[in-house]
Parts: C-alpha cells; structure tokens; sequence
C-alpha cells in the first residue's frame, strides 16, 4: 500500500490545486485493489485528463479512468465490479452508460488506440477486424470485461462469447443493419447458441448484475449439455474421439432453440435469424466498413 501513499502526495505537489479528487480517487483505487502497474496507469491517466480537461471532473470520470487502466493493463475488473465498489464507496452507484461514454471520451482526447490491448488475442477472436471503429471496440471491451461475462469466458469457447459481445455492441450502435439470410438453415452451433443465450439473457436482465446468477445458469446448462451429448453418443454409437470430431456439427434440440428465441424475444428476431447473425457477423461488418 505504500505506493498508494507515494503517488497521492506526489500529485497533491505537482497539481498545485485543490487536491480532494485526487485523495478520493486514491481511495476508490484502494477499495479495487489496484494491481501496483495498474495503480500507476490510472493516476498517471488521472492526472493527464485533469491537466488537459479540467471540466471532466466526478465520480464518473474517477471509475472510466480506472476502468480503461484496467483494460491497457488486463487487470480484470469490469464494469459491474467497478460500479459496484464505487457505489459502496461514494454511497451512489454512478450510471453505467454515463461511464461508457466518459471512457470513450478519455480514449479519444488521449489518442488512445484500442488495438493495442490484447483482448483480442485473449479471446482467440476476429475482433482485430473491427478495430478501425474505436467506439465499436470501447463496447466490445466493456461487455468482455464485465463480471458478468468473464464466468462465460472461462466456461465457453472464448470466441463465441465474443460473437455475444459483438452483437450487443452492434445492437447499440448500429441497431438497423441486420437482415436475415434467404439461405440460413435451422442448425446452429451448441456452445454458440449458449453463449449468445446466457449472454443476451445477463445483459438484457438488470437484475443479474452480479456473477452468481451466471455461475448457477451456466451449471444448468452444463448438466443440460453432457445429458444431450450422451444421449446422442448413445444413439449414433460412436467412440470418443469420432465424436468430438464430429461434436461441432451436431444439431440442436427443438427447445434449445426455443429457449434462443426466448432469450431474443425483446429483439423480434426468429431463431433462424438468430443463427444467421452468428454465424455472418463478422465478416459482415467487416464488408460494411
């Protein structure tokens, strides 16, 4: 913690002013117990936007700043855990979007450029695609990073949690670009499909902010899964290796799809649009840009 001390009264010197934000920002960076390199990120990107935006002051800038730290630094903390904290701390959670948006605004007045964090490779992910749109990747990062996603990210394949991701970004930001494909077929992928479900279903549900409902959801869905893989192991008979070699291809249940429809219900989109958007997003946007 000795760092934390340091810092604080080395920037109370060298700001020359009213030195209350930066304590509360040092105190907030202590209640996220910062990694020491993530620590130095935040106030020294703290302090830069002070200097060349005094007006950008309050709790919403103290979180973006730590919350874009986090991201140059791949020190996990996402949104809902740096909400969260600074609500225990201020005693009022600051808005989510307001955030976003704050953290968007610090990225382009810094000239920051988002293809530089590794999220990307992280994910195993064609997110680089999509890098020449900074805003696109500022919510792609934002969903990537939230408490939320990040028991998905460790259960699923990494890259379908991204199609999830770069969906709801997309549905944010160009909420009118998508048309069903004439050719898409009923089968879609089961580790997409799950992602896609348990992803819309947290991000659409205000009340699951916190990783416990995920972690139960995810649990149901693995028992689900193994059942469906042995019973269809059982019916087509094949050895343990045939069938991972041929487990990508296997179909979906009936009410599988219909829980995918369920879960975009709020969206009005069928679940063949659904598998379209899945399997073509990506190159899509890629081709629009």
């Amino acid at each position: 913690m000795l760092h934390y001390t340091i810092t604080e009264e080395y920037y109370k010197v060298k700001l020359l002013i009213n030195s209350d934000d930066i304590c509360d920002f040092m105190e907030l960076s202590k209640a996220l117990a910062l990694q020491r390199n993530t620590f130095i990120v935040s106030v020294s990107m703290f302090y830069k936007v002070l200097v060349c935006r005094p007006e950008m002051k309050g709790n919403v800038l103290k979180c973006a700043v730590i919350l874009l730290s986090c991201k140059i630094m791949e020190n996990f903390r996402g949104l809902s855990f740096v909400v969260e904290a600074a609500g225990n701390h201020f005693n009022v959670e600051p808005d989510r979007d307001d955030i976003t948006l704050m953290e968007m605004d610090i990225s382009e007045m810094l000239n920051f450029d988002y293809k530089y964090v590794d999220y990307y490779t992280y994910c195993g992910s064609k997110t680089l695609l999509i890098a020449r749109d900074k805003s696109m990747l500022v919510y792609v990062f934002s969903f990537l990073t939230d408490c939320c996603f990040l028991p998905l990210l460790t259960f699923f394949r990494k890259k379908d949690v991204v199609f999830a991701c770069i969906f709801l970004a997309l549905k944010v930001l160009k909420s009118d670009i998508f048309k069903c494909g004439e050719n898409a077929g009923p089968g879609i992928d089961q580790e997409v499909a799950a992602a896609m479900t348990l992803g819309m279903k947290i991000s659409t549900d205000e009340s699951s902010l916190d990783s416990t409902p995920v972690i139960q959801d995810i649990a149901i869905e693995n028992k689900r899964r193994k059942l469906f893989y042995k019973n269809t192991r059982k019916a087509h008979k094949l050895k343990e290796k045939l069938f991972k070699k041929y487990r990508p291809h296997l179909r979906v249940e009936p009410e599988f799809l219909h829980d995918l429809e369920m879960a975009f219900k709020g969206f009005e989109y069928s679940a063949v649009e659904i598998h379209f958007i899945c399997k073509e997003l990506l190159d899509f946007y890629a081709k629009m840009l």
